[in-house]
């Protein structure tokens, strides 16, 4: 996700709108006018803004890489959002919101629990791709040239319709094709969320 705008040249921050990349950058696609602070949670299966151009009352979050997006209603009244974070890992589905009341110079805290999103665990199968909860993506998928820095890469990362919770400490397996030579490499140490 990134904040900016479509143009010759880069627009103040107040100017430019939120946009967000599937494809490791390679395209962008705009998810919502104005500028939004935003955070990945569960190793990006969760994605989470909040308006930061004003004062606001809800959140926006996403568990299909921002094809759908749904309003969460935090406060009666609005809050000026100016950060949000999560644990430094990523993988955790609470985040906190910080920020403070209209002109009130008394910061607080707002808890946003999405772990009930789902309880199921993501299933990597690497026996069976094709009935778990991951995808085969390639940093070079929308290029012709299919190597990227001398070496074909390929990711099993978590598809976008997958409703479940990651465990892991690294979810994906990577597979290196380059110099006649291929290596795999899957890490499976399982990991608690922790909890804020």
């Amino acid at each position: 996700m990134a904040v900016g705008n479509v143009g010759e040249q880069l627009a103040g921050y107040t100017d430019s709108d939120t946009f967000l990349s599937r494809d490791a950058g390679f395209t962008w696609e705009e998810i919502h006018k104005d500028a939004h602070l935003f955070e990945f949670g569960d190793s990006g299966s969760v994605l989470i803004m909040a308006n930061d151009e004003e004062p606001t009352d809800h959140v926006l979050f996403s568990t299909d890489e921002g094809l759908n997006w749904r309003e969460y209603k935090f406060s009666t009244q609005p809050v000026r959002v100016k950060s949000i974070a999560t644990v430094p890992s990523d993988t955790s589905r609470r985040f906190i919101l910080f920020g403070y009341y209209g002109r009130s110079s008394n910061w607080l805290a707002i808890h946003i629990d999405l772990s009930s999103l789902t309880r199921k665990k993501c299933i990597l199968d690497l026996n069976d791709p094709g009935k778990d909860d991951f995808e085969l993506w390639s940093p070079s998928e929308e290029r012709e040239e299919r190597c990227l820095f001398g070496r074909q890469v390929l990711v099993s990362a978590i598809g976008p319709r997958t409703t479940a919770v990651l465990t892991l400490t690294s979810h994906r397996l990577f597979t290196t094709v380059g110099l006649g030579i291929v290596t795999a490499l899957s890490v499976t140490k399982k990991r608690p969320l922790i909890p804020l």
